[in-house]
């Protein structure tokens, strides 16, 4: 079948297969896999079915197990709708020429379908156009094309559009990341319902989607905000000359409560892959007396410097009604951060994390010992920093120094 197939040409091929073929069965038909098809790249079979979606729906099945996949093509809502191979046509860069050796999917393919509405929208008479799709209203599946000019694919995966899922599927995995169920539990359960085309990257492309349809247009900053004040959380903010937030705190009140009954140490750190904007976000951590921690506060800062640093403790400081007083700061080696303590927690002794710690002794003293001797060393000083007591302290303090 070609391009030559006028309109009433193929409303009359569809017609005339009224008696013999009713609306297509597609809920109860059973699609074999690649393996299962004897002839690669046949293009679909002359159907018709009650709404458009579920005729796309069935040609891109037909062609998942034919070793091809579909895309739509110059469509026109309620009237007809085109699906060509996704190899079809010919790839157009719109940065021109480049060095860089890509793969293309497209080849010049020219397998080319039409679904459209069994009544000739060519009539001009309104009346007699509603009589007909009343009465022989379906839409109808032929090709127009049914060439292609490259080998079937040996799996569906390596066709991107297969990745795709579906409505239901779209809803169940909405459901699950309202659920917070992690991406490899929802995938299992969608290799189960027999989608093994679907990856873990598409999971979390969705999962992007749904937070941008949450966000409603607002930035990520502005929505943050935004429920920070929803959900009573503590916060406040600074902002350069032209109105951008450069550093933000926030901290909840059962934090807040647990910090003035545990006091007596904090835990600094900060991490920098949490946003598009590239601010480090600092993590304050409280620690109880039983040795579980819990989130004391969060600060999102622009620069690490100073100015930063003495405003987020003295946040920290003014949530405390009655202010507290911490006995000891934990961080890392950041000078900044060492100088905002002794200004602004002059009595609270500061010291390092072990890790930290550590980390510098390999980078600074490994160099000065042999293989074994360092192995040695190493177990030495892991004794001495998991030390339960100062007697036990003192006694691996010794034997380090032997």
């Amino acid at each position: 079948m070609n391009n030559s197939l006028s309109l009433l040409t193929q409303i009359n091929i569809i017609n005339t297969l009224d008696v013999s073929l009713d609306i297509f069965p597609f809920v109860h038909y059973t699609f074999p896999t690649l393996n299962n098809y004897i002839v690669k790249l046949e293009p679909p079979p002359l159907a018709r079915f009650n709404v458009v979606d579920t005729l796309i729906q069935f040609a891109q099945k037909w062609a998942k197990g034919h070793g091809y996949a579909l895309t739509k093509k110059n469509s026109h809502q309620g009237k007809n709708v085109y699906l060509t191979c996704d190899q079809y046509g010919e790839y157009i860069s719109l940065k021109g020429p480049t060095q860089r050796q890509s793969t293309k999917i497209k080849c010049g393919c020219k397998l080319r379908l039409r679904g459209f509405i069994t009544a000739p929208s060519d009539i001009n008479s309104q009346e007699f156009h509603t009589i007909y799709l009343t009465r022989y209203g379906h839409w109808g599946l032929v090709p127009l094309e049914i060439l292609h000019n490259h080998p079937p694919s040996t799996t569906p995966s390596v066709h991107p559009i297969h990745f795709w899922l579906n409505e239901k599927e779209l809803v169940q995995v909405e459901g699950f990341m309202k659920a917070t169920v992690c991406p490899n539990q929802i995938l299992s359960h969608i290799y189960a319902q027999g989608n093994t085309c679907t990856t873990s990257q598409t999971l979390y492309n969705y999962k992007g989607h749904l937070s941008i349809k949450k966000r409603n247009g607002k930035s990520q900053l502005e929505y943050l905000i935004r429920l920070l004040k929803e959900r009573n959380w503590i916060h406040s903010d600074q902002s350069n000359t032209n109105g951008n937030i450069t550093n933000l705190f926030f901290s909840h009140p059962d934090s807040i409560e647990l910090g003035h009954t545990n006091n007596h140490s904090i835990l600094i750190d900060d991490t920098y892959q949490t946003c598009k904007y590239d601010f480090p976000l600092f993590h304050m951590v409280g620690k109880t007396t039983t040795g579980h921690t819990f989130s004391l506060a969060f600060y999102y800062m622009e620069q690490e410097n100073d100015d930063g640093y003495i405003w987020a403790l003295q946040e920290l400081k003014i949530i405390f009604e009655p202010p507290i007083i911490t006995k000891v700061i934990f961080t890392d080696s950041e000078p900044a951060l060492k100088l905002a303590i002794e200004l602004v927690f002059p009595s609270s002794i500061h010291n390092y994390f072990t890790w930290h710690i550590s980390k510098s002794l390999i980078q600074n003293c490994c160099k000065y010992f042999q293989e074994d001797d360092w192995k040695d060393y190493q177990t030495s000083w892991n004794l001495l920093v998991s030390s339960k007591s100062a007697e036990e302290y003192y006694n691996n303090l010794e034997k380090i120094k032997e």
